[in-house]
């Protein structure tokens, strides 16, 4: 239980992501919420957030039928990414979990069209959730019923009936195929300032911001991160420069004129950030 000096801190950060106070306070050290990953994971959360803010004309895994995967903020998600893991709530997980499992079809001149994200796989099915684990990198994503605590969604398994299609190159024993290392390998690089951003999307996500990431944004080697409505980029920047939610060595350079844009740096990365003006909190 974080001290009593801390209460006021630990409980301002856990609404403000809108995460629950357990997994808030598993991270909480010295004062401040702990966002470190293992490399694995880290690599793992900068892929996945690539995968969810890209738009599907620069995403070459966004191919599924129906939904895109910047569409997947609708199933009212909520998120946190623990220590071990990047846990994601939603109101249809079953379908979420669907979306995100992969599936390649190769055509008849060897190439291949993959749908989700290469390389994750389904490890658990649990009563209220499924766990994913990413085989290249090692990190695991937890798709959770955010449900589940209604009376009107009774306590029931989760279902497998909208992961049958995927399922047929899903399961955990099932290695990475060679598509998906290719997949993998032509449009991924890991990238610490992404997976920085994606353990704080909750600040955008919780507050009415759906950010997008947009490549080829000037100077900047990460391209630009924009996003129309909720909160602005300065009420962004400030809870990611707080001393409860700071990254070490997290750098954030403002415009000289007005605050609707600055850049984030973290280490040899940029990426620009771009939110409404500052009418908004």
């Amino acid at each position: 239980m974080p001290h009593i000096n801390d209460r006021s801190e630990f409980g301002v950060v856990a609404e403000v992501l809108d995460a629950p106070h357990p997994l808030v306070r598993a991270q909480w050290r010295n004062g401040r919420l702990d966002l470190t990953m293992s490399p694995g994971q880290r690599k793992f959360t900068s892929l996945l957030i690539k995968a969810l803010l890209s738009p599907r004309e620069s995403n070459p895994w966004d191919h599924a039928v129906g939904r895109r995967l910047t569409d997947l903020v609708l199933y009212e998600h909520s998120v946190f990414a623990a220590r071990d893991r990047f846990i994601l709530a939603a109101a249809a997980h079953d379908r979420v979990a669907a979306y995100l499992l992969p599936f390649v079809q190769t055509s008849w001149d060897g190439g291949a069209v993959i749908a989700g994200i290469p390389g994750l796989r389904l490890n658990a099915c649990r009563r209220h959730s499924y766990e994913l684990v990413h085989l290249p990198t090692g990190g695991v994503l937890e798709v959770f019923d955010s449900q589940w605590r209604d009376q009107r969604n009774p306590d029931t398994p989760a279902s497998l009936r909208y992961l049958d299609f995927e399922l047929k190159t899903t399961r955990a024993d099932k290695g990475v195929e060679q598509a998906e290392q290719w997949a993998l390998d032509l449009h991924y690089r890991d990238s610490p300032l992404l997976a920085t951003v994606g353990a704080r999307l909750g600040l955008w996500w919780q507050h009415g911001g759906f950010p997008r990431l947009i490549g080829n944004a000037g100077a900047t080697t990460l391209g630009s991160l924009k996003w129309e409505r909720g909160p602005s980029a300065e009420w962004i920047a400030q809870h990611i420069e707080s001393r409860n939610m700071h990254t070490p060595g997290l750098i954030v350079h403002r415009a000289q004129q007005g605050r609707r844009w600055m850049v984030f740096e973290l280490h040899n990365e940029t990426l620009m950030v771009e939110g409404p003006g500052l009418g908004r909190r």
